[in-house]
C-alpha cells in the first residue's frame, strides 16, 4: 500500500476514544450517507480509533426506549462500545422512577445518560428532575446534553439551564455537545464556577486557539474529543487537537484519558471499559455503598423490570429513520 493510500493512524501516540457516535439512519440525511455500525467500525478503523461512545437515531430522535433497545442488541457482542441510553424524565405519565431507570442502566453497562428536551417536550430544570439528577449523581453517570448551536438568546437560556443544573448537583458529570465555536463568552463563566461540567468539541466548537485557551486556564480535562459521526467525520477535529499547541498530555487527555477517567468513575462496569472498572471495583469493594435499588453484596433488585432484554430479539427496521414510513 502507498503512503498517500495509507489509513492516518495516531493510536501509535494516543488511546482516541471518539465519545459522540450515533448510528442509525435520521430524517434528513442526505442520500448515499454511511448510518450504519458497520460504516462507524470502518470509518474508525481509517483514523485509528480503539473505542467509541454510542447512540441510535431512534433514541434520540424517536421513541428513546426503542432506540435504546436497539444499540444494546448491535453492540451486543462488543468489548470496545459503549453504549449512550436517551433517558425520558420520570415525571411523567406512565413513567418508570429513577430508581428503575438506572438499574436497567447498571445491567445494561451503560456510559451516560442523554437528553434532548427540545426533540422529547420536557423540562431539563432541577426542580423537575430532581430525582434523576440525584440518582445519576450517586451513580457518578454523566448527563449528556445536547446544545444544538445555539445562538443569542437562546445560547444564552440554554447555558443558564446548565448552570442551574451543575449547581444543584455538583457531582454530577455533565458533557456539553454541539456548542458553537462563538460560545466563549457564555462557556468560561459556566466553567469557573462548575468544574462537573466538560465541553465536547464535536461539531462546530472549534474556536480559534480554543485547546490552548482552555487548557491555559483549565487543565487537560475540560474538553472532550468527539466526533458526531456521521454528521461528521473524526478526521477534521482529530486535526484540530493533534495540531494545537500543547503537551502530549492535554492531547492524551482530550483524545481519550478525560472520558475514559469519567467512565472509570461510574459505579458499575460500563461496557467497553468492563476491564478496567472490574479492576477498580475490586480495589474499593470495601468501601461502595450499595444503591438505594440493592443490598450488600447484590445487584439490581429482581422484580425490576429491563425493558431493553425483551426488546433485543425485536430490531428495528435498519433502513428506517423515525417519523419515516407512518411512524
Amino acid at each position: 500500500m502507498s503512503s498517500l493510500n495509507a489509513p492516518f493512524r495516531p493510536q501509535s501516540r494516543f488511546e482516541i476514544i471518539d465519545a459522540l457516535t450515533v448510528v442509525g439512519p435520521w430524517r434528513d440525511r442526505q442520500p448515499g450517507q454511511p448510518f450504519g455500525f458497520d460504516d462507524l467500525l470502518a470509518e474508525h478503523e481509517q483514523f485509528g480509533i480503539g473505542r467509541r461512545l454510542t447512540l441510535h437515531a431512534e433514541a434520540r430522535d424517536g421513541v428513546p426506549d426503542n432506540g435504546n433497545a436497539e444499540i444494546m442488541r448491535i453492540t451486543v457482542l462488543r468489548d470496545d462500545t459503549a453504549p449512550i441510553w436517551t433517558a425520558l424524565p420520570p415525571r411523567r405519565f406512565g413513567g418508570r422512577s429513577a430508581e428503575h431507570l438506572l438499574a436497567d442502566a447498571h445491567a445494561a453497562g451503560v456510559a451516560m445518560l442523554a437528553l434532548y428536551p427540545e426533540t422529547h417536550g420536557h423540562h431539563i430544570a432541577p426542580w423537575a428532575n430532581r430525582d434523576l439528577y440525584a440518582a445519576m449523581e450517586s451513580a457518578r453517570l454523566p448527563l449528556m446534553l445536547d446544545l444544538g448551536n445555539p445562538i443569542g438568546a437562546d445560547a444564552r437560556s440554554r447555558y443558564e439551564e446548565v448552570h442551574a443544573i451543575a449547581v444543584a448537583h455538583p457531582r454530577l458529570p455533565i458533557l456539553l455537545w454541539n456548542a458553537f465555536y462563538m460560545d466563549e463568552r457564555l462557556q468560561v463563566p459556566l466553567l469557573d464556577i462548575c468544574p462537573n461540567v466538560r465541553v465536547g468539541i464535536a461539531t462546530v466548537f472549534i474556536p480559534t486557539w480554543g485547546i490552548e485557551q482552555y487548557t491555559a486556564r483549565y487543565g487537560p480535562d475540560r474538553l472532550v474529543f468527539g466526533s458526531n459521526w456521521p454528521r461528521q467525520s473524526p478526521g477534521p477535529l482529530l486535526t484540530y487537537v493533534l495540531y494545537a499547541d500543547v503537551d502530549d498530555r492535554a492531547k492524551a487527555a482530550i483524545l481519550g484519558g478525560t472520558i475514559h477517567s469519567l467512565m472509570q468513575d461510574v459505579r458499575w462496569p460500563v461496557r467497553g471499559f468492563i476491564a478496567e472498572a472490574s479492576a477498580s471495583e475490586s480495589a474499593a469493594a470495601g468501601t461502595r455503598t450499595p444503591a438505594s435499588h440493592e443490598t450488600e453484596g447484590e445487584g439490581p433488585a429482581p422484580d425490576v423490570p429491563m425493558p431493553w432484554l425483551e426488546a433485543l430479539e425485536q430490531p428495528l427496521d435498519p433502513h428506517r429513520a423515525p417519523g419515516e414510513e407512518g411512524e
